[in-house]
């Protein structure tokens, strides 16, 4: 309500933003005091590369020196994530292995 009326669509942007990582690190803490034994770092700093990528998008004007650092930002979230992507496709990959031999029984 306070950023809407100086700044527009970027204060809404700005409130919209802040708000969700407001929800965000309240239910993981509530969620943590529940179910104890899974790790939020990961979701933490992504949220943080997400902030920082979102501030600097704002304040930078070059185009060039944005996409670089956008660029870079992702990269860094995909690096993060390389085991949790790699644990999918493996149960993917296993999951299909499976159905597969279940059909080439079927057929004898």
């Amino acid at each position: 309500m306070l950023l809407v009326p100086i700044y527009g669509a970027i204060g809404a942007s700005i409130a919209t933003g802040c708000a969700y990582i407001a929800f965000f690190l309240a239910r993981t803490y509530f969620s943590m005091k529940i179910w104890k034994g899974f790790s939020v770092k990961r979701h933490l700093i992504t949220t943080s590369f997400l902030f920082v990528g979102a501030t600097l998008n704002i304040l930078i004007h070059s185009v060039w020196l944005i996409t670089l650092i956008n660029l870079v930002l992702m990269g860094g979230i995909i690096l993060i994530y390389i085991p949790t992507m790699l644990t999918a496709y493996r149960a993917f990959r296993e999951k299909r292995h499976q159905t597969a031999s279940q059909e080439k029984g079927m057929e004898i």
